[in-house]
């Protein structure tokens, strides 16, 4: 073979790998890290519907590793103490893995802080394994208290548009939400909001009680 036909077949396969790497993480992307990737704004009621489990708890361990079937992808492994469930059957502890795609995540485990309070709405896993917070940032909140213990959740957006339209999208879907819970979702938030008010609207979008 010619040095020149070489090189076309060695620079075909490479080109090859390359948009299979790219196509990977196309299908990956939705599953990504908090960081190096941006997520369509979702309100609270989307991201209910969206998420598989819902649930409140400690963070016991995060490690970042490559996937266990492409180990050119990095991931990390969230197992947590579950406190409280909102949506699904987590039980009593709950893994799951996340794609990392800004290599800046690999340093804090994406943030997933052992010991961390977090309340989280994750997306099924997919085929691969690989699940994350709906909408990336918007569907992990992280659960702080006040000096007389009260305790408030704050989203990776500030909680900006958490609850744009989502009385209006709980009345197209025939869910009667509380006077209380009507109340809170004409409030636009922007910072920490009450965790009681936070789970009471979670759980009727979810069509608990």
């Amino acid at each position: 073979m010619s040095p020149s036909c070489m090189g076309y077949t060695t620079t075909h396969l490479a080109w090859r790998i390359i948009l299979f790497f790219l196509l990977l993480v196309s299908y990956c992307a939705p599953a990504s890290a908090q960081r190096g990737a941006m997520a369509v704004p979702r309100n609270l009621s989307e991201m209910v519907d969206e998420a598989g489990v819902i649930l409140r708890g400690q963070v016991v361990s995060a490690k970042v590793e490559p996937h266990p079937d492409f180990p050119a992808l990095w991931t990390v492994s969230v197992t947590l103490r579950v406190e409280e469930s909102l949506k699904g059957a987590p039980g009593n502890a709950y893994s799951f893995r996340q794609f990392i795609w800004d290599p800046r995540d690999r340093e804090d485990a994406a943030g997933y802080r052992p010991g961390r309070d977090l309340v989280l709405l994750l997306v099924s896993p997919s085929a691969r394994g690989l699940s994350s917070p709906v909408g990336l940032e918007q569907g992990r909140f992280q659960i702080t208290s006040d000096s007389s213990g009260k305790l408030y959740a704050t989203n990776g957006r500030n909680n900006i548009g958490l609850f744009r339209g989502i009385a209006a999208r709980a009345n197209a879907k025939g869910l009667s939400l509380t006077p209380h819970a009507v109340a809170l979702a004409t409030v636009e938030p922007q910072g920490p909001i009450a965790w009681n008010d936070l789970r009471e609207l979670i759980q009727q979008l979810a069509g608990g009680k």
